[in-house]
């Protein structure tokens, strides 16, 4: 068994679900600015509209009606952690909590959330240029100790390797991987159109956004792919794997300065508003 340490977590996690929201979407302002989302309207209900707050230039919230609420923190000016809670108060649990620390060209990924609140580990490998070239889910530890002693309860099972268009910066692969036995499990292709992505001016570095894709690789939501459009927007995903073998499209309808105001697709059918 493999014991660690987490100094102060705990602690934030439990505060997650304290800070509150107004009601409605009476405070927010729009942005008015191509690729900066202020709302999208959710139309096939798979969830609910989402309202997009920034601060200093940075993106500080997004609010699913009905859905989960995500708060943003930032330290030295890089995303630190990530905090969830249910967005309906009557609901009792939804709360959760992402930490993210740089360890020279890694990226520890910490979450937990409710109910069992165990702590689940991945691990990003950036490049010389920070571009993320490697993604691993590095296990699931239980808390065994008052000072947040940590044991592994769970080995981690896959890894990923990302390809990047190095013109764009867009995520065009992922090839998914057996840990133990490193065999290839499903791989993921991803095509992009060339106008102004819906969400290139969100500023969530790269790094997220490519744990992200990982994470929700075989969960596709208005939010998740909206992510996905940092560069370009989505147009098709294409999967290989013993599960599932599929090709997903994307739709959209774009302003006169071809910026997507709407994206449409089996699974998402949302209004972008800027």
């Amino acid at each position: 068994m493999k014991t660690i340490t987490l100094p102060f977590m705990f602690t934030l996690l439990c505060v997650v679900g304290i800070v509150s929201c107004g009601d409605g979407d009476s405070d927010l302002q729009l942005t008015g600015e191509s690729g900066r989302p202020s709302k999208i309207t959710v139309h096939n209900g798979w969830g609910g509209d989402m309202l997009f707050y920034y601060r200093d230039g940075k993106l500080s919230e997004v609010k699913e009606k009905k859905g989960a609420i995500r708060r943003f923190s930032y330290e030295d000016n890089e995303l630190a952690s990530i905090g969830l809670s249910p967005e309906d108060k009557t609901v009792a649990d939804g709360s959760g909590w992402m930490g993210f620390r740089r360890e020279d060209r890694r990226i520890i990924v910490e979450a937990s959330y409710e109910p069992g609140f165990a702590l689940i580990r991945t691990e990003l490998e950036l490049d010389e240029h920070d571009i993320p070239v490697r993604i691993t889910d590095a296990g699931t530890y239980s808390r065994t100790g008052e000072n947040g002693e940590l044991t592994l309860i769970r080995e981690g099972q896959s890894y990923a390797e990302l390809t990047y268009d190095s013109a764009t910066g867009q995520l065009v692969k992922q090839v998914v991987y057996d840990r133990a036995t490193s065999e290839k499990t499903a791989s993921y292709d991803y095509e992009y159109d060339g106008n102004t992505g819906a969400a290139s001016k969100i500023n969530l570095p790269l790094w997220y956004l490519a744990y992200s894709a990982y994470g929700d690789r075989d969960y596709r939501s208005a939010y998740n792919r909206l992510l996905f459009n940092y560069s370009g927007n989505l147009v098709r995903e294409t999967v290989v794997s013993a599960e599932e073998d599929g090709v997903y499209n994307y739709d959209y309808r774009y302003d006169r300065e071809n910026v997507p105001v709407s994206m449409k697709s089996d699974i998402v059918d949302i209004t972008i508003t800027y």
